[in-house]
C-alpha cells in the first residue's frame, strides 16, 4: 500500500516519482539469535568461530559465510556440508586446497575439482582416481592453471599436448614437464612468449641457443616481471651423479674473482667442504658438508670477501649472477618471477678464522633479514596462485625488517601501526581472545601492507623498491659492510684484513599452509653426564628443541608466540609441569612427532646422518629447520655461543 498511486508512504523525495506505482515484494527473513552472531563473527574474523559451540559448524549458512572468507574453514564443517555442493564450490574457489576436507562424491565432481585445480594445482593430489587418470579433464585444467601439471603424474608430464598446453597458460610450467620434452624448441618458444624468465628450464643446448637467448631478451621489455636470462654456460645443474669433494681435501675449485669467493651449496652437491671453514667460516662450510651429505638442505651460496668495493654487490654480472643462477636452477625458481618466485634469505656469518672483531655486536647490527624478492606485482599473483594470506604476511615481514636492519629508520610508527592493529582485533573478539601479529586476517594484512609502504616513503622519501635485484643487492652490502644506515659507516668501520660473509639462500616458508612450520632442533648425548656433544659407541643422540607451526623463524627466535617440542616426550613433561591438560596439550600444544611425523621422522634421519658424521661437533647437529608443505627442509646449523650448553632446553636459555 505504501507504493500505492495517490498515496505518500514510502515514495517520495527519497526514491523518486519513478517509484511510485510500483510493485515491491518483500521478503522478512527471521533467523535465530545464535545465527546472527556466529554470521556477525564470521564477517569480523571467522577464525574466531573456532571457539563458538559445535552447532556453529552445522549451520549451513554460517559455514557458508565461513568458507567464503577462508576455504581451509571446511575442515571444521559438520560431515553433512563437507558434502554439500554449494558450501564446497565456495571453499575451493576461495582455496583450492579444501578440497581434501570435501566429501568422496564431490571429490569425483568435475565442476568442483575443476575450480579446485583452477586456484591450486595442488588440488589435483586429492581429486578422485578417474579424474586424475581423465586425459581430456587434465588439458582442460591445465588451460586454467598450467602449474597444475606438476600434480598430473609422470604420463602427463612426458605428454607434449600437455606440455604445450601447461606452458602456454605460465611459461614457468616448464620447469614441470619431462626432461625430455625441455629439449622441444616449440614448447620452450610457446613458454618464452608467455615468460622469458623460462629459458632458465630449458635442457642445457637450449638455454644457450643465441636465437632463443635474442628471444628472451627481447620479450624482457625493461620492467618486465622476468629480467634477462641467464647464460646457459653458467647454469650447471646440480644432479645425483656429480662428484662430492672429500673432507679435509684440497680446496675444491669454486667461482673465484679477485678477492671475492662465491661457494653455492645444495641437496646432493655443493662446491665446498669442511676444508673452507677458513675461507666461508664453520658455518658456511658446514653448510656446504650438509649438502655432500644428501641431506635436504634449501640451496643457496656463501659470499667472502675483504673487498669494500660496492660493485662487488650487483648481482647483474660476475661470480654472484652465476651463483644466482644455480639457486634458481636447483629450486626451479625464477628470482623475480611473479608466476614462480623466488624469495631469498641473507645471513650474516660470525667470524671463525682466528681474527678478533674490534668492537661487540649490538642489538641494531644487521644479522639476517628473509622473504627478499617481494614486491607489489609478485604478492598480488601469488595471492591468486596459492595463499593469499601467506604473501601478504611474508610482505609484511619483509617491508618491517628491510625497513629497520638495511635503512635503520624509526621503527616505533611501524610497531604502532601492528599494535593498533591487534588491538582493534582484540576489542572487536567476543571471547577476549588476544591476537598476536600472526593472528592477523587477510584484509587487516592488506590494510597494515599499505601503511608500512606509507611510513617507508615518509621517512625515506622514495616509494619501497619494486626490483627485487635491487633489493638484493642493497641488502648484501649492508650485511657484508654494515653502512645500511645513515652514519653507520664509521662506526662499523673495520681494516680490510678482516673476511666479511654472507649467506644467501633460498627462502623455505614455515607460514605457508597448516602444514608448515619452522624450528630449531639440538641433540643431546642420552647420559648427562657424558660430556657435551661426544657420543660412545651404539649411542643415538636425543632429539629435542622447539618448532612453531605456520611460522617463521622470527617467531621462535622474538619469543612473541608458545613454542611447542619436538618429541612426545618432552611435550608431555611440560604439560605435567605446567597442570595442563592432555586434552588441551593435544589441541594447542601438540609436539611435532604428533601434528607431523612424517617431517619429524626426516628430522631423526637428518641427526642421525649429522652425529655419524661429526661424532664431536655439537654445532653440526643443531639445525634451524623448516617445513614447508609436508616437507623438511634444513636451513642452516645453528652453531653453539659462548653461553650457550646444547644439554639445556631451549626455554631454559630464553629465561
Amino acid at each position: 500500500d505504501a507504493f500505492a498511486p495517490g498515496s505518500a508512504g514510502l515514495a517520495g523525495p527519497e526514491l523518486g516519482d519513478g517509484a511510485r506505482g510500483a510493485v515491491v515484494h518483500l521478503t522478512l527473513l527471521k533467523r535465530p539469535v545464535e545465527q546472527v552472531e556466529w554470521l556477525e563473527v564470521v564477517d569480523k574474523d571467522w577464525s574466531e568461530l573456532l571457539h563458538a559451540p559445535a552447532a556453529a559448524w552445522e549451520d549451513c549458512e554460517v559455514v557458508l559465510a565461513a568458507v567464503s572468507r577462508c576455504g581451509w574453514a571446511l575442515q571444521h564443517a559438520a560431515e553433512p556440508l563437507q558434502a554439500d555442493r554449494r558450501v564446497v564450490l565456495a571453499a575451493v574457489r576461495q582455496t583450492g586446497l579444501a578440497l581434501q576436507f570435501a566429501s568422496k562424491e564431490l571429490a569425483a565432481d568435475r565442476e568442483v575439482v575443476l575450480a579446485a585445480a583452477a586456484q591450486c594445482g595442488r588440488a589435483l593430489d586429492f581429486a578422485a582416481e578417474e579424474l586424475r587418470t581423465d586425459r581430456d579433464f587434465i588439458l582442460e585444467v591445465l588451460r586454467l592453471n598450467g602449474r597444475a601439471l606438476e600434480h598430473c603424474g609422470r604420463e602427463m608430464c612426458a605428454d607434449r599436448e600437455a606440455a604445450l598446453t601447461a606452458v602456454a597458460n605460465m611459461g614457468s610450467a616448464l620447469g614441470c614437464v619431462a626432461p625430455t620434452l625441455r629439449d622441444d624448441y616449440e614448447i620452450v618458444v610457446t613458454a618464452l612468449k608467455q615468460d622469458p624468465g623460462a629459458l632458465i628450464f630449458a635442457s642445457g643446448h637450449l638455454r644457450g641457443d643465441p636465437e632463443l637467448r635474442a628471444l628472451a631478451d627481447s620479450l624482457a621489455a625493461p620492467g618486465a616481471d622476468a629480467p634477462a636470462p641467464l647464460d646457459g654456460a653458467s647454469q650447471p645443474a646440480a644432479t645425483a651423479d656429480a662428484p662430492e669433494p672429500a673432507l679435509g681435501s684440497e680446496e675444491p675449485a669454486a667461482t673465484c674473482k679477485g678477492p671475492d669467493r662465491v661457494v653455492f651449496f645444495g641437496p646432493r652437491h655443493s662446491e665446498g667442504n669442511m676444508s673452507l671453514a677458513k675461507t666461508l667460516g664453520v658455518e658456511g662450510a658446514l653448510m656446504c658438508e650438509i649438502g655432500n651429505l644428501g641431506l635436504p638442505i634449501a640451496p643457496g651460496f656463501c659470499v667472502a670477501t675483504k673487498s669494500h668495493d660496492l660493485s662487488d654487490t650487483d648481482l647483474s654480472k660476475g661470480p654472484l649472477k652465476e651463483a644466482l643462477a644455480k639457486v634458481e636452477q636447483a629450486s626451479e625458481q625464477r628470482f623475480g618471477c611473479k608466476y614462480a618466485p623466488l624469495l631469498l634469505s641473507v645471513r650474516r656469518c660470525s667470524a671463525s678464522d682466528g681474527v678478533q672483531q674490534l668492537r661487540p655486536r649490538s642489538d641494531t647490527e644487521f644479522d639476517s633479514l628473509a622473504n627478499i624478492g617481494l614486491n607489489d606485482e609478485i604478492v598480488a599473483q601469488w595471492s591468486l596462485q596459492w595463499n593469499p594470506r601467506c604473501a601478504l604476511d611474508c610482505y609484511r615481514r619483509f617491508i618491517f625488517n628491510f625497513s629497520s636492519a638495511v635503512k635503520g629508520l624509526d621503527m616505533r610508527p611501524f610497531e604502532e601501526a601492528l599494535a593498533a592493529v591487534t588491538t582493534r582485533l582484540d576489542s572487536r573478539c567476543q571471547l577476549g581472545r588476544k591476537h598476536e601479529a600472526c593472528d592477523i586476517p587477510k584484509r587487516e594484512l592488506e590494510d597494515l601492507v599499505n601503511e608500512f609502504k606509507a611510513l617507508y616513503a615518509e621517512q625515506v622519501g622514495s616509494p619501497f623498491p619494486q626490483d627485487p635485484h635491487a633489493q638484493l643487492s642493497e641488502v648484501v652490502a649492508a650485511a657484508l659492510w654494515r653502512g645500511a644506515s645513515p652514519g653507520a659507516a664509521a662506526a662499523d668501520y673495520q681494516p680490510p684484513a678482516v673476511m666479511r660473509r654472507v649467506v644467501v639462500q633460498a627462502m623455505v616458508l614455515g607460514n605457508f599452509d597448516p602444514n608448515s612450520a619452522v624450528g630449531v632442533a639440538s641433540a643431546r648425548p642420552p647420559a648427562l653426564t657424558a660430556p657435551a656433544g661426544v657420543l660412545g659407541d651404539g649411542q643415538v643422540p636425543r632429539l629435542s628443541g622447539e618448532w612453531l607451526l605456520n611460522a617463521q623463524y622470527e617467531d621462535v627466535a622474538g619469543g612473541s608466540r608458545q613454542c611447542m617440542h619436538l618429541t612426545e616426550e618432552d611435550s608431555k613433561a611440560w604439560a605435567d609441569r605446567h597442570s595442563v591438560a592432555e586434552n588441551e596439550r593435544r589441541w594447542r600444544f601438540p609436539s611435532l612427532e604428533e601434528r607431523l611425523p612424517w617431517a619429524f621422522a626426516r628430522l631423526v634421519q637428518c641427526h642421525s646422518t649429522l652425529a655419524a658424521h661429526f661424532p664431536n661437533m655439537p654445532e653440526a647437529r643443531r639445525l634451524e629447520f623448516v617445513v614447508q608443505r609436508g616437507h623438511l627442509w634444513i636451513v642452516q646449523p645453528r652453531p653453539r655461543c659462548a653461553a650457550d650448553d646444547s644439554r639445556l632446553p631451549l626455554e631454559t636459555l630464553r629465561r
